[in-house]
């Protein structure tokens, strides 16, 4: 594997944990996904059930992507530059890397760890410890019996009340 796909795959891992973890933090505008009206939004609507998770989870890896994108071309410009200002031509677009990773790979990995423990932690840190909230039933369904007519609730013995 190329080096610099290697470090195009940090890219994206520090890229996307750190955006998922920023989504988080600061409030910034997610698609959201209404499961009821099986459909999606940029505004939350009031007393709508929705869920964000989704559209963090496609902006963290849109823009994973894009940064591991920027580390190819990167990659490929310097490798360009380096065999222009040399004279024998080399067709590898790594060969202006040095052939072990060494210290470079190492450090990335630990920056990827990082990212990805920041992330989890500050998830693990908003989640502990919180009372969810439920939202209150539609208006159609506020007077609905709890069960149809003719299935007794669970515990009840069908024998002993009949319907």
């Amino acid at each position: 594997m190329r080096l610099s796909r290697l470090y195009a795959a940090g890219a994206l891992c520090i890229a996307s944990s750190l955006i998922f973890f920023l989504t988080a933090v600061v409030k910034l505008p997610v698609a959201l996904y209404f499961p009821l009206s099986r459909r999606w939004s940029l505004t939350p609507i009031p007393g709508e059930l929705s869920m964000d998770f989704y559209g963090r989870s496609l902006l963290a890896l849109g823009g994973g992507f894009a940064a591991a994108a920027l580390t190819l071309a990167a990659f490929r410009v310097q490798a360009l530059w380096r065999a222009r200002a040399s004279s024998p031509p080399d067709d590898s677009s790594d060969s202006a890397l040095p052939q072990s990773p060494g210290r470079g790979l190492a450090l990335l990995t630990g920056y990827t760890l990082t990212a990805l423990l920041l992330a989890a932690g500050v998830y693990a840190y908003e989640l502990y410890g919180r009372t969810p909230v439920p939202e209150p039933l539609p208006a159609a369904l506020q007077g609905a019996p709890a069960f149809p007519p003719g299935f007794p609730p669970p515990g009840a013995d069908p024998a002993k009340d009949p319907p």
